[in-house]
């Protein structure tokens, strides 16, 4: 008996010998300290064996301030982690405990304002501020409006006659009127801070870190506020003063580290400084720091610091975009409007039209069908505003095509009509006549169809809405710089295309990436694991790789996975043809995004580069973007354009999927029995557009299109003067991709790439 007590007792402390041995981990604390956003950091490299709870106990700090700043350990440590613990001096609490001491001892409190900081506090009181934060833990991710803080009492001092106490500026609520863009009526609003008019290509990012304050504060003081507001849009930046270099981004489910900086537009040897911690991968609800510079409102024009009991004069709007006349006036609506609609109708051919069965489709392509559904959508536009608006029209419609003659007979009725805006004609030689009239007599011009830029030259009365090469140029160098600042960019063209055209491409492109990208070699790894598997080589990997002209060793890789390398970036150009394909096969990279910009307005071209860059890129991710019009080309095979992500550019997309879409649709077919073909919803807009133009800012309403921004069915306009006394021009270009993932056509939020 004894020897089995023996024998089972040596068992059982076999049994937990690796227990005991694992909980002797030898634990000390990292000697790399780093400073972010001025508090100190230490570096602590996970060993196998720790705890969250031993980590805790050897610095000194709780549980849940360590997760605070590195929310992936909540799932568990992992050797090899590097992650971030505050340095404090105080004895931590225990979680249970985080709360604001009873109020037996003899501390303050402070209930925290809208707008106040840790260092406003903790000077307000005469503490620093590690003692603030070590009285009140957590509270160094962020002070909340309403939060009860504990002040140590024996440093709570009344300032003497020669001390005043530090008072962080405040700026006053000011009363002012602002106009209410569903409405159109004057309204007043208590505004703290002031007003910013939100910029043509500006996104609220861009406007968060321009005043160093936190996107959710700008959302508090401004409802329903989107990320990427509409140029003209009028936002109230809060009253928040920040002392730091940074502000604090909340990561949203699906966000990367790499979006991040291209959301933010920060490059990442800045943001790498602030957030050590902070891998390729970030977290919902994770918080990282955004480096700023910010532009504070007591240094902008218009916009003083005013002392809390100043006397409050005018509001500050930063900075004045419009003129005082672009207001909307609700008396503009009630009047009657004189418009004139020049359009090719063919009257003359009407009776020659075959009307038999037989004949149908010979019918529906003759000439007084051509323009008809662009009338249409016109009258449907003038319809919906009739009744839901009260739009009073005194519309005037003439019949006027190539025929010059017919552009002189519409003058000559126009001239007894006191017009506000004239829509047409739409032929060239037509127009002009029409053009020099309207000039003469200062009315406003809408050029339908045209693509010359010559048509606005010196003719400041004209709007003129296909936008042009620059702009679409434009576009494309604020897409590429957003969407793929690190992609490998490539050119293909047609050989007949200007070399001209293909260096101001080329160099708009150069402008928009980065010249050096960093790939980390855990990326590198992935593309060998990559590549093994396609050559079937079952649990081996290749012993090297070769990328963009280099040889890496696995081997390496292995080593220092966390490394990164860093690659040279330039945009390669090539004309189209057999042996430039197989030079673009092999500097096809495996470990970054690859964009091919192919250009060409040749069908054939289009078509064989389509084809042959799908087989060539079948091994790598390929992004294609055609242009400069591709739209044109109806015989692509689309699941070549769908497998490389295609991205077109085009003056009209209609986006079948949105709710406004399929409403005019149903509305069109129970009005004229057809479906709405292109022409129908550029008519629509058309007429949408500028007669609520002219209801909200009246006959002068040409200078105030650049401020009007109103959502349409095919396009947007954003207007604009080339120069002075040139007419005004669209340089909107709708940009839509073929979507692998959901197997359709979707437009990209062309707003976030315009220009100013």
């Amino acid at each position: 008996m004894k020897n089995r007590t023996v024998i089972v007792l040596s068992l059982l402390l076999l049994l937990f010998l690796p227990v005991f041995a694992q909980a002797q981990v030898m634990m000390e604390r990292s000697k790399e300290i780093t400073r972010i956003g001025g508090k100190d950091y230490y570096l602590h490299h996970v060993k196998q064996g720790e705890t969250l709870y031993g980590l805790s106990k050897l610095y000194n700090v709780s549980e849940k301030q360590i997760g605070a700043i590195n929310p992936e350990i909540m799932n568990g440590l992992k050797t090899g982690m590097v992650i971030g613990i505050p340095v404090v001096n105080e004895a931590p609490k225990p979680d249970s405990e985080n709360v604001t001491p009873a109020a037996s001892d003899n501390n303050k409190r402070h209930h925290v304002l809208k707008g106040e900081t840790i260092y406003g506090i903790s000077h307000q009181y005469g503490v620093t501020e590690k003692e603030l934060v070590a009285m009140n833990p957590g509270i160094e991710d962020g002070l909340r409006e309403g939060q009860v803080l504990v002040i140590p009492s024996k440093t709570a001092v009344s300032p003497t006659p020669s001390e005043k106490p530090v008072v962080v500026p405040q700026m006053p609520e000011i009363t002012t009127t602002h106009t209410d863009d569903d409405t159109g009526h004057i309204a007043e609003a208590q505004v703290p801070g002031g007003v910013y008019i939100v910029k043509q290509g500006e996104t609220l990012f861009d406007i968060a870190k321009r005043f160093g304050i936190d996107l959710k504060d700008f959302k508090a003081v401004n409802p329903g506020l989107d990320n990427a507001p509409r140029a003209g849009t009028q936002i109230t930046v809060p009253n928040i003063a920040n002392k730091e270099n940074y502000i604090v981004h909340e990561v949203e489910r699906g966000q990367r580290t790499k979006s991040l900086l291209r959301l933010w537009k920060v490059e990442e040897e800045v943001f790498r400084p602030l957030n050590p911690f902070v891998g390729s991968h970030v977290f919902a609800g994770q918080n990282v720091l955004i480096p700023i510079t910010p532009v504070e409102l007591s240094d902008l024009p218009q916009s003083p610091v005013v002392a809390p009991d100043a006397p409050a004069k005018e509001q500050p709007v930063i900075p004045e975009e419009r003129t005082p006349e672009c207001v909307a006036d609700a008396e503009n609506a009630g009047r009657l409007m004189h418009v004139a609609f020049l359009i090719p109708l063919y009257l003359e051919e009407v009776d020659n039209i075959a009307v038999s069965k037989d004949d149908a489709e010979r019918s529906r392509k003759a000439r007084p069908f051509s323009f008809l559904q662009y009338y249409e959508g016109f009258m449907m536009a003038v319809d919906s505003l009739t009744r839901y608006a009260g739009l009073r029209l005194d519309l005037t419609v003439i019949d006027v095509d190539e025929n010059v003659s017919k552009a002189h007979s519409a003058v000559d009725k126009l001239r007894q009509k006191n017009l506000d805006l004239i829509v047409g004609p739409f032929f060239s030689k037509s127009f002009s006549v029409v053009e020099e009239y309207a000039k003469s007599n200062n009315i406003i011009v809408v050029n339908p169809l045209s693509e010359r830029e010559n048509v606005i030259k010196d003719s400041p009365n004209v709007v003129k809405l296909r936008p042009n090469h620059a702009a679409q140029m434009a576009q494309l160098g604020n897409l590429i710089r957003r969407q793929y600042p690190d992609a490998k960019v490539t050119i293909f063209s047609h050989d007949a295309v200007s070399s001209a055209k293909i260096d101001e491409l080329e160099h708009i492109l150069n402008l928009s990436i980065n010249t050096e990208v960093g790939v980390s070699n855990t990326d590198f790894l992935n593309y060998v694991e990559q590549e093994s598997r396609r050559r079937e080589m079952g649990k081996r990997l290749l012993p090297t790789v070769e990328v963009e002209g280099q040889v890496y060793a696995t081997s390496d890789l292995k080593l220092r996975p966390n490394d990164t390398v860093f690659i040279k970036n330039h945009v390669e150009r090539y004309v189209f043809s057999d042996a430039n394909l197989n030079a673009f096969q092999n500097q096809l990279t495996g470990v970054r995004d690859n964009v091919v910009v192919v250009y060409g307005d040749n069908l054939v071209f289009a078509t064989q580069a389509l084809n042959k860059i799908h087989k060539e890129g079948s091994k790598h991710p390929v992004t294609l973007i055609g242009l400069p019009d591709w739209s044109k080309f109806d015989n692509l095979i689309v699941d070549n354009l769908m497998s490389l992500n295609a991205i077109y550019f085009d003056h009209s997309f209609v986006d079948f999927d949105s709710k406004p879409v399929r409403h005019f649709v149903t509305k069109f077919r129970e009005r004229y029995g057809c479906d709405p073909k292109d022409f129908a919803y550029e008519g629509y807009d058309v007429g949408m557009y500028f007669l609520t133009a002219l209801m909200r800012y009246g006959s002068n309403f040409g200078d105030c299109l650049p401020y009007y921004h109103l959502p349409l069915l095919h396009t947007n306009y954003y207007f604009s003067r080339p120069a002075a006394g040139d007419g005004l021009e669209n340089y909107f270009w709708n940009i839509y991709q073929y979507n692998n993932k959901l197997i359709k056509l979707s437009p990209i939020d062309s707003n976030n790439y315009i220009n100013e």
